[in-house]
């Protein structure tokens, strides 16, 4: 109660043209449980939504941003603005589950329809890592004001948290297996490891993403508490 959190939620969109994009599979599913789970706490809640396909919560502000640009701009403004932007008081938690578009297409997108007359080669070039952005523009994680929980959605997610958690510096991440069947994205459910910088791991699900939610605000809290203290 009385903690500002940060929510990211969704899959970006990248242009390829003037009707196609590059996208992903996420539903914002994950995110938006978590950003109604620290609204029901007593949270101030800013929920970040690219694109997604479940309805938007009431009781938290929301901010659209559909591409990584506007993602990565919409992040600014809620943590790093300055004392005269609309982040005035340093947000207590980032929770970042969405799935931002690794690649776009390098030179920007076709201003007009591309015609399908035959193959046509695409140049993709990767896009910034917004949360490894955060996390240096912060501060290391010993001192900075805001807790960072990432999250690692591939096939054999674990070995790879861990490395995204080390090298980016962050408090929690949130590791899941997206090719197993019956969780991940667009389903109902999904089953977890909560690993800590302190090699703390919690492990829940398969189970409702609200269940889920509540199992990595119950680690957010924790640790708020402990630096409280």
């Amino acid at each position: 109660s009385g903690r500002r959190i940060v929510v990211t939620a969704g899959g970006t969109e990248e242009p390829i043209d003037a009707v196609r994009i590059l996208a992903n599979r996420s539903s914002g599913r994950q995110g938006i449980a978590l950003a109604e789970a620290a609204r029901d706490r007593g949270a101030e809640v800013i929920l970040i939504a690219a694109r997604v396909s479940v309805p938007l919560p009431e009781g938290v502000t929301i901010v659209r941003a559909m591409s990584v640009d506007a993602l990565g701009a919409a992040l600014n403004n809620a943590l790093l603005a300055a004392p005269n932007g609309s982040a005035t008081t340093p947000a207590d938690a980032l929770i970042a589950t969405a799935a931002v578009s690794d690649f776009r297409v390098a030179g920007g997108p076709s201003a007009e329809k591309l015609r399908r007359d035959g193959e046509i080669t695409l140049r993709l070039t990767p896009t910034p890592d917004l949360l490894a952005g955060v996390a240096e523009a912060l501060g290391p994680r010993a001192t900075r004001q805001t807790l960072l929980v990432g999250f690692s959605a591939e096939a054999s997610a674990t070995p790879r948290a861990r490395e995204k958690l080390a090298k980016k510096d962050l408090d929690l991440i949130v590791a899941n297996d997206v090719t197993a069947p019956g969780i991940g994205f667009e389903s109902a459910e999904n089953a977890a490891e909560i690993i800590g910088a302190d090699d703390v791991v919690t492990r829940v699900g398969p189970a409702p993403k609200r269940v889920v939610a509540d199992a990595i605000l119950d680690r957010v809290a924790a640790l708020l508490a402990a630096r409280a203290s």
